[in-house]
């Protein structure tokens, strides 16, 4: 178990792809005004912010904010049922916590306490999601990362909540970013469906992404609607192969994924998303004209796909591990 100096919090929201397979995250209401108890919260996230649990460590809640003690710089607050204690509140953070990684595959929970029909707090919904700690009382939450891979915590206190994220370590192969010639409404809706078909998905090792499997029929009745393709004519689900084009200019950056099948518009593109007609990827489910990536990394590979939040691109990355 080792700490790391962590970015801004604010810097991994921005990640496009926000909340993705890589990483959960949870957030509680602060609506206790109390200045001690906003300083005891911000302690123990102090505490907790920017640690990392390697593959078979495991965390303590106890041993990681230390005894809440005036030595240790905690103030007298209300606790999760209402008692004013020596470091009322951190248990808020605790509760967070467990909030963020109770549902990730590969934690496992060793220990949780909650107040139950005792909680009083009111940042969370029922006592039995709150969690109660306690290290005079030996009353601990505790968890093993069992997920194969390295775990960042993050954890913030802003005036409004208390925030967790976890993030999953990976090593990014390549990305790529394309920006939308087409800013209609038809045109941003039909990339956004298709991003959606792909984000987060998994290309296991020596699997094969299949863009037609993945995003499917581009019909009027799963929702694509009629804008230009890459030779410019409209077409319902015109702008889908802008997204397979991105796809193609990363994956073309990425050591291991290797391109098994590509079709190109050529001589016929008339967009301006990509630089050549060479790199304008052509695919048609119709007429089974597909675009497919196959994963000779020898390991898992995510793709991650989206639009900025200005709609203003197309965004792809893929990581590794």
């Amino acid at each position: 178990m080792k700490r790391v100096l962590s970015a801004l919090v604010a810097a991994i929201l921005s990640v496009f792809w926000a909340s993705a397979a890589w990483a959960d995250s949870a957030s509680t209401p602060i609506s206790d005004d109390s200045a001690a108890r906003r300083d005891n919260i911000a302690l123990a996230a102090a505490s907790i912010n920017g640690l990392v649990l390697e593959d078979g460590d495991s965390f303590s809640f106890n041993d990681i904010v230390g005894g809440r003690t005036r030595e240790n710089g905690f103030k007298t607050a209300l606790n999760g049922r209402g008692v004013r204690v020596v470091g009322g509140g951190v248990a808020q953070v605790a509760t967070t916590l467990y909030l963020a990684v109770r549902d990730m595959e590969g934690v496992e929970i060793d220990e949780r306490h909650t107040y139950g029909g005792r909680f009083s707090g009111g940042y969370v919904d029922s006592g039995n999601l709150s969690v109660a700690v306690d290290d005079g009382e030996g009353l601990d939450f505790r968890f093993t990362n069992q997920t194969g891979g390295r775990m960042t915590l993050y954890v913030s206190v802003s005036d409004e909540n208390v925030a967790c994220w976890v993030e999953e370590s990976r090593s990014m192969l390549s990305s790529a970013y394309t920006y939308v010639f087409d800013g209609s409404d038809a045109m941003l809706n039909n990339l956004s469906l298709c991003a959606q078909s792909i984000n987060a998905t998994v290309i296991p090792a020596g699997g094969t992404l299949s863009f037609n499997e993945l995003v499917g029929a581009r019909t009027e009745d799963r929702g694509y609607e009629v804008a230009p393709n890459g030779r410019g004519v409209n077409v319902v689900g015109g702008g889908v192969a802008q997204v397979a084009s991105t796809l193609y200019l990363a994956a073309l950056e990425a050591g291991g994924l290797e391109v098994t099948e590509l079709h190109t518009y050529g001589g016929r593109y008339t967009g301006d998303y990509v630089d050549s007609g060479d790199q304008a990827v052509l695919v048609d489910y119709n007429s089974d004209l597909d675009f497919k990536i196959q994963n000779n990394t020898g390991e898992d590979v995510v793709v991650y796909v989206g639009l900025s939040e200005d709609a203003g691109r197309v965004n792809c990355e893929f990581w590794v591990g």
